[in-house]
């Protein structure tokens, strides 16, 4: 009896820092190693975003930053940069580095493991001038947007633009705020079929579009124990 109680005596587990148990892998009673994983702890719940490579040379450090859970889209939460990864992952044969987001005020419904949306602010203008990004064409002396002329009719009207945020574009100058702007639309034209097959060599059927990539925020994994 002394043997098997000398043998199998209560070992303590000591926590190697103040935090939050977000995790029990074993049940009273279970015979474990040095190997098994008994507790996770958390000191602060972060949020780990995967980035593209193709837009990681803009994430820097102290950078604000926007998440978004999709279990409550409706109560986004602050944050800033804290750490970027040095190495890198091979998903798919993209390659993404994660980003550490730190949030200014951890809400009580944070969990570990949810998946969030990160927007990461590159930069922001207060007080800007913004119109629909579809108001906006491309002409030889620049950017220009098309105005209610003095008889009625559309006239182009030179602008200068700043940021952009794929949906709306600021004006630097041109315009005032309260000025009108058109935005042109093109009449609905039913598609035609395809001529020949679409599965000739080189072709794809009509009204299939080539997908284009955009830049942006890293999408998060979620918040997870730092």
């Amino acid at each position: 009896m002394k043997h098997w109680e000398d043998t199998y005596k209560p070992t303590p587990i000591v926590a190697p820092l103040s935090g939050v148990i977000i995790l029990r892998n074993v049940v009273v009673g279970q015979t474990v190693d040095g190997t098994v994983v008994l507790f996770a702890m958390s000191d602060k719940l972060i949020v780990l975003a995967q980035v593209d490579e193709a837009d990681i040379g803009g994430v820097k450090l102290n950078m604000p930053a926007r998440i978004t859970l999709d279990a409550y889209p409706d109560q986004p939460i602050d944050g800033r940069v804290s750490q970027i990864l040095y190495e890198g992952k091979n998903v798919s044969n993209v390659i993404t580095y994660g980003v550490k987001i730190l949030p200014e005020k951890v809400p009580p419904f944070f969990r570990s493991q949810m998946t969030a949306n990160v927007n990461l602010i590159v930069e922001s203008h207060e007080n800007a001038l913004l119109i629909p990004a579809s108001a906006v064409r491309d002409s030889p002396d620049g950017k220009q947007v098309m105005v209610p002329g003095p008889d009625g009719k559309p006239t182009a009207r030179q602008i200068q633009t700043g940021l952009e945020s794929g949906e709306k574009v600021e004006v630097v100058s041109g315009l005032a705020e309260g000025d009108d702007v058109l935005i042109t639309r093109s009449r609905y034209t039913p598609q035609k079929g395809p001529q020949g097959s679409p599965l000739t060599m080189g072709g794809r059927p009509a009204g299939q579009q080539q997908g284009q990539r955009s830049g942006g925020g890293g999408g998060g994994s979620g918040p997870r124990g730092n």
